[in-house]
């Protein structure tokens, strides 16, 4: 029994293996901490370190640009942490809670997208600075159309923040990036570009679902869904006086606790390829308390391991239903690849 005295359900025991994972992703991210300094021959961030010391600008991009990102990193995980910690308080009650599990589900999801875009070792290291850079331009102008939210109430800070907004792009400039005007706003920025590899500065969330964890995809719409109270969604999940809701709790939390286990692979796939940090042991517990998960539904598929699961492209496709890749992750180079176990064999076509 949880300490709160919540009956025993479906969302008490998915809170309970929310709260497990999070304790281990926290012992993961302590030993991408020790293996990022190391600077693991292969990993992402051995070679965005070697390519910026090779830059007339190194100085600038890792103090100002790496060194900043990495407060930025700190706050996406505490955000994480938070959220997931949320979640589980939700899940405790069983299907009582419904709407607040779709929302704070979707905002989960944007947290950890973008700490998989900004840390994405696949693309080139020019490309990963720039979107560090976004990312700290996003956070300054930001504060403006915030501050022209309350209209006279804050013109003395809108003024500061415009002097702030000159002063990065001043610093950017400097530094070797180009920056584009935003065609509405030209004293805002709606591109970056860093030696050619050029960053938008507004984030795409769905394209990053779609790459970063493609078999749960779908749970962005469901959240933005029930996030804007869109008929459709709340109809599904939120009964009234006279009319059930289609949605059971078990499909209600099981679907949410499937999501947070793949987001939190796609945390454990990211922290792998920057640091070369070994992430097996967590898969594996993810995986099992994925198994867990779906047990509690009626009809459920009999899940392989957890190397093969990933291994399966978005469009692989049971017997009994579409089973998808809620952890594919990318194959690493054997050459490289610090823990080749993760890689799983080629993905099916």
């Amino acid at each position: 029994m949880p300490d709160n005295g919540t009956d025993f359900g479906p969302g008490v025991y998915i809170a309970r293996h929310l709260r497990r994972t999070l304790a281990d992703a926290e012992e993961l991210l302590d030993q991408a901490l020790t293996a990022g300094a190391a600077r693991n021959d292969g990993s992402g961030v051995a070679r965005l370190d070697e390519w910026m010391l090779a830059h007339p600008h190194r100085d600038f991009l890792r103090g100002a640009i790496f060194g900043t990102n990495m407060e930025t990193v700190e706050r996406l995980l505490r955000s994480c942490r938070d959220l997931t910690t949320g979640l589980a308080l939700a899940l405790d009650a069983n299907g009582e809670l419904r709407t607040s599990l779709f929302v704070l589900q979707r905002a989960l999801g944007e947290a950890v997208m973008r700490l998989c875009y900004i840390m994405d070792a696949e693309v080139p290291p020019a490309r990963s600075l720039a979107r560090m850079a976004a990312y700290q331009i996003e956070s300054i102008e930001g504060n403006l159309a915030a501050a022209d939210s309350f209209g006279s109430h804050a013109v003395e800070e809108a003024v500061r923040i415009k002097a702030s907004i000159l002063e990065l792009q001043r610093r950017l400039a400097k530094g070797g990036f180009e920056l584009t005007p935003d065609t509405r706003r030209p004293t805002l920025t709606a591109a970056v570009t860093l030696d050619g590899q050029r960053e938008n500065i507004k984030f795409n969330a769905t394209d990053a679902f779609k790459k970063y964890v493609p078999g749960s995809s779908w749970q962005w719409e469901l959240g933005s869904g029930v996030t804007h109270s869109r008929g459709w969604m709340l109809s599904s999940i939120v009964p009234t006086v006279e009319t059930e809701a289609p949605g059971t709790v078990i499909d209600l939390v099981v679907g949410v606790g499937l999501v947070v286990f793949d987001l939190a692979d796609a945390v454990a796939r990211v922290a792998f390829s920057h640091t070369g940090v070994d992430v097996d042991w967590f898969l594996k517990k993810v995986h099992s308390r994925r198994r867990g998960a779906i047990s509690w539904t009626s009809s459920h598929p009999n899940l392989v391991g957890h190397v093969e699961y990933a291994s399966r492209s978005p469009e692989f496709k049971a017997e009994t239903g579409h089973l998808g890749a809620s952890f594919q992750r990318p194959a690493q180079p054997p050459s490289t690849s610090r823990n080749p176990a993760i890689a799983g064999p080629e993905p099916l076509r």
